[in-house]
């Protein structure tokens, strides 16, 4: 199942998602799930501000790409590939430099990057990704929601039993 997502922090400046999720389901899924994150760039999406400087623009999509990481409970290491634009390859140093210090025991993730004549908004650099969502961190919020739940149907059967309780008295 595929499920469009839309974050208002990072309202898309065309016609596309944000990001798309693909929901692998069936009978005790225990696959990992991909999130599809259109590009993204170095720009501040609510007041439309981008910084004139190919170091800034590269740190701000990954500030922006972090509003995608925390919706879904992920980490810069659960980046599957990311896929990146720039308009002059003389910035690859600079590009390599800011993005590579997200990456922790450098845990990267496979990449290409391609230069091109131009990009929307005149952007120095985008860039999109791919993400996994591993079956471990499915479960530990299965299990998040499993617990909350438990936790109201026991509370629900104490109020039965006090109910109960102060009846036959």
């Amino acid at each position: 199942m595929i499920k469009r997502i839309a974050i208002p922090e990072l309202k898309p400046v065309g016609s596309y998602s944000t990001a798309v999720q693909v929901l692998f389901t069936g009978e005790a899924n225990l696959s990992s799930d991909m999130i599809f994150v259109s590009g993204l760039l170095g720009m501040d999406y609510t007041s439309g501000r981008m910084p004139d400087n190919f170091e800034e623009q590269t740190l701000k999509i990954m500030e922006n790409l972090k509003i995608v990481l925390n919706k879904f409970q992920l980490e810069y290491t659960d980046i599957a590939k990311a896929t990146v634009y720039v308009t002059d390859m003389d910035n690859f140093g600079k590009f390599n430099e800011v993005y590579g210090s997200f990456f922790p025991n450098e845990a990267y993730p496979a990449r290409e990057v391609v230069e091109v004549r131009r990009l929307p908004k005149d952007a120095l650099v985008e860039v999109s990704f791919i993400l996994v969502k591993p079956m471990e961190k499915k479960l530990k919020n299965l299990a998040g929601k499993l617990k909350d739940e438990v936790r109201e149907g026991l509370d629900e059967i104490g109020k039965l039993f006090k109910e109960l309780a102060d009846k036959m008295k």
